[in-house]
């Protein structure tokens, strides 16, 4: 929680905007995508520079960090979300509400459920990794980025 949002944000936005001026980086499309905080972090980064990311990929990440306030109708990309239906952290009605405030304001949100808890991506925790949700968790963030960063 010590983290600075503020210095965070001008961080993703600058690896973003490097990432822009490369030569090799064709099209000229930035996605953020984050863990848990790192997955509240990618929303936050993408509703505060749409000038530079493009898309944002969050995996229960919500709520995480009281610093990083994650408002719907700032939105000006499409994101895609992935919850688990028995995580603690970011319990199931916490995230699709949170699915309903982006839906109530005309957002392009894209929210996932899987029957699994917080982590289920994490392979390096087998107490909490579920492969089957994270094979299709991966399976839907790479159709998604293939779809808007082309």
């Amino acid at each position: 929680m010590a983290l600075q949002i503020e210095e965070a944000a001008k961080d993703i936005r600058g690896a973003a905007a490097h990432l822009l001026s490369l030569a090799n980086v064709r099209p000229k499309r930035v996605a953020t995508l984050g863990f848990c905080m790192g997955g509240q972090l990618a929303l936050f980064a993408a509703q505060e520079h749409p000038d530079v990311v493009a898309a944002a990929v969050d995996f229960y990440g919500y709520a995480i960090h009281p610093q990083a306030p994650i408002e719907p109708a700032r939105l000006r990309v499409p994101a895609q979300a992935h919850f688990g239906r028995t995580d603690r952290t970011v319990p199931e009605n916490e995230a699709r509400a949170l699915t309903e405030r982006y839906h109530a304001a005309g957002k392009p949100f894209e929210a996932h459920f899987y029957d699994a808890g917080h982590a289920f991506f994490n392979d390096a925790r087998p107490q909490v990794f579920d492969q089957p949700s994270a094979d299709l968790a991966w399976q839907r963030t790479l159709a998604f980025l293939r779809s808007h960063l082309q």
